[in-house]
């Protein structure tokens, strides 16, 4: 026979069902693995946070060894998918920059293919090869750190094996740590390691490994701001260590799903600016 010590009766068993219940589903979380948090934050994208379109203000602060320089931008972007994306960028500021053009295309099985508007030279010019590795308009931000940052949330096991690492707290949030080796052919990075919120599963910072233990490149992003039920960073700082440089992107102006057509993202709105204000057209705010 069972002793009554170990048979809990009444009020006991039904507060000990209620204590299973609150440990169980934290048990269940502390075991997760990497790809399945990962997993996790892709299913938010594709359903709670999920948006077709949107337009954004900008500001880059450059700070390198000549200096601070500054860009105002306009961003626009379709998502057809978590991974495959159209972007065009419009530089609007200082002076040197204006109408310099920015369009990609990310495609849902990996890579992209990217195009730059020279106003000066008044042609489109196809960035490929090294030029990839050039920093888009003096940031610390390459063409394919921007194709890079586009294309990850929608990273599946086929594109990167998973591990965790020990949790940290970046600004007093609790995150989640883990290590993406990726697979892919077209990343110019052995390791990138990713600090996710734990309640929201929102990327607070990133850090990009060259070599896989020598630290290229750190993205933090702060001031997260919930726009509808889309959290948006408006402070993004991106440092570069071995060259003592540093971005401060600070975004003005977010807004979703505002009706962008595909015809915003050609090679003819690209080389004329003029064509942007209706190709472009977004719907006023409601």
């Amino acid at each position: 026979m069972t002793s009554g010590f170990l048979r809990p009766r009444g009020p006991w068993r039904i507060a000990l069902c209620l204590g299973l219940v609150t440990i169980l589903p934290a048990i269940a979380l502390a075991a997760e693995s990497a790809r399945q948090i990962l997993d996790r934050g892709r299913a938010l994208d594709e359903t709670t946070r999920r948006w077709g379109d949107r337009v954004q203000s900008l500001e880059f602060t450059i700070h390198g060894r000549l200096g601070d320089r500054a860009r105002t931008l306009r961003l626009y972007e379709r998502r057809l998918s978590l991974g495959e994306h159209k972007v065009l960028v419009r530089l609007l500021d200082p002076a040197d920059v204006r109408e310099l053009g920015f369009l990609e295309f990310t495609h849902s099985g990996g890579g992209s293919e990217q195009w730059l508007y020279l106003p000066e030279f008044k042609r489109v010019r196809k960035v490929q090869g090294s030029v990839r590795n050039e920093r888009f308009v003096g940031s610390d931000l390459t063409h394919d750190d921007l194709d890079l940052v586009t294309a990850l949330p929608g990273w599946t096991q086929d594109d990167a094996d998973a591990a965790r690492a020990d949790e940290e707290t970046i600004d007093s949030i609790a995150c989640h740590v883990i290590d993406l080796t990726p697979r892919r052919a077209d990343v110019p990075y052995k390791r990138i390691r990713l600090w996710l919120g734990e309640d929201d599963l929102f990327a607070r910072r990133l850090e990009f490994f060259a070599d896989g233990t020598t630290l290229t490149k750190r993205i933090s992003q702060s001031e997260i701001r919930s726009i509808g039920t889309i959290p948006v960073a408006h402070r993004i700082m991106v440092e570069t260590p071995s060259d003592g440089t540093t971005t401060l992107i600070t975004i003005k102006e977010t807004r979703f799903d505002v009706g962008i057509g595909d015809e915003c993202f050609s090679h003819a709105t690209l080389e004329d600016v003029r064509r942007e204000a209706s190709a472009c057209k977004v719907r006023p705010p409601s």
